[in-house]
């Protein structure tokens, strides 16, 4: 390097072809790809595909969670490489506003046009346009913190074999001003780690697969294996459904770690009209629906049959004992007192 910034003129005796070569070299022990190599080294543990994180905002008449869908994308991580804020109703303007609002995020795209795509086509189109391999769809009333993807990241790389990881969820009332009033809201009952396909089915006859719904999947295998959002069986399970066909070619993985806030208000998607009206079936009858649809033709999928009834049967069993006895009981007794 000294020598191109001299001002000496090149003795005549040196051609120009000698020191263009003797400029810089690389030591003989260094072969030129091994240098190469040495910037910026990927861990062989993590492959490139997984540094990308799409994140996903799907819009429909989000004018009031603007302030919250800033918020959630200014605590979105280094880890996350794409956040798509898409807008398929156009009822108002909130993309455009946000686009404005998050001009200074180079990882934001704004997908607006009135399309009139409904919930489930909404979402569908949105995994299926994204680049990152990690993907996540991120309700735009629904608070995310910081460390939800890291944690969510890690739990992937912990259990190679594991397609999606999830946190808790809280529950809380949102009032007239949409301020956050914590609700009383109990831990997911099932210990940290990874789910085997038995847990999963215990895990969608509960009726809690939808908190996996707000997981991080990889994204490439899901598609890959043809899993999609369609309401082929029951709208009402749709999230349901989707999370138990993925528990079915790749384990799941909860990480108590990390932990996101549902709000719960009236025009909660579970509170509509629309929704209500929608034919509901049991949960046994989605996970039979979906085990005829991916389990194996082998002596397994008859096993994973009956474990789905015996496993829809405990349950109620337990929510009996531990709810409808004790409710009857308390009632008898508040009868009894008030007369």
């Amino acid at each position: 390097m000294e020598n191109r910034v001299t001002v000496d003129p090149l003795p005549e005796s040196i051609p120009i072809t000698e020191n263009r070569v003797t400029v810089d070299p690389l030591p003989e022990s260094i072969p030129i790809t091994e240098n190469r190599a040495t910037v910026n080294p990927i861990p062989e543990s993590i492959s490139i595909m997984e540094n990308r994180v799409t994140v996903a905002i799907p819009l429909h008449n989000s004018k009031r969670w603007i302030e919250n869908i800033v918020s959630n994308v200014r605590r979105m991580p280094p880890e996350v490489t794409e956040i798509l804020i898409s807008d398929q109703t156009c009822v108002d303007d909130t993309a455009m506003t946000l686009k404005q609002r998050l001009l200074d995020d180079p990882r934001v795209k704004v997908l607006y046009g009135p399309n009139g795509l409904g919930f489930v086509d909404h979402y569908q189109m949105l995994l299926e346009v994204a680049e990152g391999d990690l993907f996540m769809w991120m309700p735009h009333d629904d608070v995310f913190g910081s460390d939800w993807v890291p944690h969510l990241l890690e739990s992937l790389k912990k259990y190679p074999s594991a397609w999606l990881a999830f946190g808790d969820i809280r529950l809380a009332r949102a009032n007239r001003y949409f301020d956050l009033i914590p609700m009383k809201s109990h831990p997911l009952p099932f210990r940290p780690g990874q789910f085997s396909l038995w847990k999963s089915i215990d895990f969608h006859n509960s009726g809690w697969s939808h908190f996996a719904f707000k997981g991080l999947f990889r994204r490439k295998e899901v598609l890959a294996a043809n899993i999609r959002m369609e309401p082929d069986h029951s709208t009402i399970w749709v999230d349901h459904e989707w999370v138990f066909s993925v528990a079915m070619h790749g384990n799941l993985v909860f990480d108590n770690r990390v932990t996101l806030t549902k709000r719960m208000h009236d025009s909660n998607t579970y509170r509509t009209d629309s929704w209500k009206s929608q034919r509901r079936g049991s949960h046994l009858e989605s996970a039979l629906f979906i085990l005829e649809k991916y389990a194996p033709e082998n002596g397994q999928k008859s096993m994973l049959m009956i474990y789905a009834h015996l496993s829809w049967v405990a349950l109620n069993v337990y929510k009996f004992l531990r709810y409808r006895i004790p409710g009857a009981i308390k009632r008898n007794i508040l009868a009894t007192k008030s007369t």
